[in-house]
């Protein structure tokens, strides 16, 4: 290990990263008339994003703060850590401790200078017709594309070698054992313990049990979509906005809720995490309008007289609708003997089975045996226990399994949801003032929807496709409000 700051063991800079000096982003937009109601726009540009790794404030201050793990039982198979030996002082050390070798045993997350000032770029490019009709109506048609590069991950370089994997139990086995000797197999450097298991030694950087680079700038995403928009200009009493998008995002990451980013199953094969992204929505549709009643003074129906004025004119009715595809489960969980050496596993898809069982999203039942699942059976022991067909099968010991992070052909329900305001204006002193009151319901219909594994589900698990209620934009909420205006 090294230490930032100057004198004896230490780097001679406080500076924990390299400044990005490159950052020049040109973009270009253009709109072209092609009759007199009708434009073709374009724009395509370089975005640079502000720096997003927000795992700089967990960086490693090792050598300057009391901390360190327990290091780990010379037996994989035996107890982490003992209440009755807490952390001894050769793991705590001595504020400052500079001593290269103080965190050797131990899983040690760093940033790499090179990578830590380095701010995601984006490639976008659009191109669309607009027309305008009559009516005040506008349509449009644009196709839309994002290129992320360059984005904040984690990357795992203490990974065991694909090379290694075919060794099989000899993973698992002691250096010192007879096997392992047999094999032909040495301790990496003559301090290390030769009772840890053969995959220690043969990790890229013995040393450490994990070596974590948390300011890797190795992922990428692409977003490609399709937008459908309408809009009625404010005339007799209605405005409108819609929309309707067709759209597909591909990533090698997961930035999910509550985690600063992943690593790869494979940390030399990072395409096989290549897929749909975690909040992937194939079609969405979205509408809000706003419709002034046609009652009251200056409307065309009730126009006259006090009851027009004070009842029946002065409503506005306003709404949002939203509409969404579902978005594909996480799917995790090996079912054979894992691959040791920081390396991720996953069951094996079984060929011709659809993750998704028969029951429709309209048809769901929470509780229910049969009803009260969604997907169809993740191992041997549910499928006996429910007759749902097995869609996940193991992966083989030693195996790295092909089911897909995220999975596009297995997704949740479609989403529902709308907002509803109602206002009603009346006048005061001689029109000059008026008192508004109006409520608003969020979620006005209440809806809900069933859902499965929301933050990820494991093939292993009992609860494996089992449905609970969910309410993604939360319950109806109702408010009411008044204000005076003048």
């Amino acid at each position: 290990m090294k230490y930032l700051g100057k004198g004896a063991g230490r780097v001679g800079t406080n500076r924990s990263g390299d400044i990005w000096w490159n950052a020049i982003a040109p973009r270009l937009g253009f709109s072209f008339q092609l009759a007199p109601k009708t434009l073709f726009r374009g724009f395509g540009g370089i975005i640079y994003q502000g720096i997003t790794n927000p795992n700089i404030d967990a960086a490693n201050r090792t050598g300057f703060q009391a901390s360190g793990s327990p290091l780990p039982n010379s037996d994989p198979f035996g107890i982490y850590f003992n209440w009755d030996t807490p952390f001894p002082q050769e793991v705590l050390g001595t504020i400052p401790n500079v001593d290269p070798a103080f965190r050797n045993g131990q899983s040690v997350a760093w940033m790499a200078p090179g990578e830590i000032g380095r701010p995601a770029v984006l490639y976008m490019i659009s191109a669309g017709f607009q027309r305008e009709l009559p009516g005040r109506l506008l349509v449009e048609v644009d196709y839309l594309s994002n290129l992320r590069r360059h984005d904040s991950d984690i990357r795992q370089l203490n990974g065991l070698e694909p090379k290694y994997w075919g060794l099989g139990t000899l993973l698992n086995q002691p250096l010192n054992s007879a096997q392992v000797q047999a094999a032909g197999y040495r301790a990496p450097y003559p301090e290390f313990d030769t009772r840890l298991p053969l995959f220690r030694a043969l990790l890229p950087y013995p040393q450490f049990v994990s070596l974590q680079n948390q300011a890797s700038s190795r992922t990428s995403s692409t977003y490609h979509a399709a937008i459908f928009k309408v809009e009625k200009r404010y005339s007799n009493g209605l405005s409108l906005l819609a929309h309707y998008t067709i759209s597909k995002q591909i990533t090698d990451t997961d930035w999910g809720p509550g985690n600063r980013g992943t690593t790869a199953r494979d940390p030399y094969n990072a395409r096989l995490d290549k897929g749909v992204g975690r909040y992937d929505t194939p079609q969405r549709v979205v509408a809000t309008y706003s419709y002034e009643l046609p009652f009251g003074p200056g409307k065309k129906i009730l126009n006259q007289g006090a009851v027009a004025k004070y009842v029946a004119g002065g409503w506005t009715v306003a709404a949002i609708h939203n509409y969404q595809g579902g978005q594909p489960f996480n799917v995790s969980g090996g079912q054979s003997v894992g691959i040791p050496g920081n390396i991720g596993v996953t069951a094996n898809r079984a060929a011709g089975v659809p993750v998704r069982n028969s029951v429709a999203c309209s048809d769901l039942l929470f509780g229910d045996p049969v009803r009260g699942r969604m997907l169809n059976s993740g191992n041997a022991a549910m499928a006996a226990a429910t007759g749902l067909p097995l869609a996940y099968i193991p992966q083989g010991d030693f195996q790295i399994g092909n089911t897909p992070k995220f999975d596009p052909r297995a997704r949740q329900c479609t989403t529902f949801h709308e907002n509803l305001s109602l206002v009603k204006r009346f006048p005061l002193i001689g029109e000059r003032f008026n008192l508004v009151l109006g409520a608003d319901a969020i979620n006005v219909f209440n809806r809900h929807q069933f859902a499965t594994g929301v933050q990820g589900v494991s093939t292993t698990s009992a609860t494996f496709g089992v449905i609970q209620p969910y309410q993604p934009f939360g319950p109806r909420i109702v408010q009411v409000r008044m204000r005076v205006d003048w």
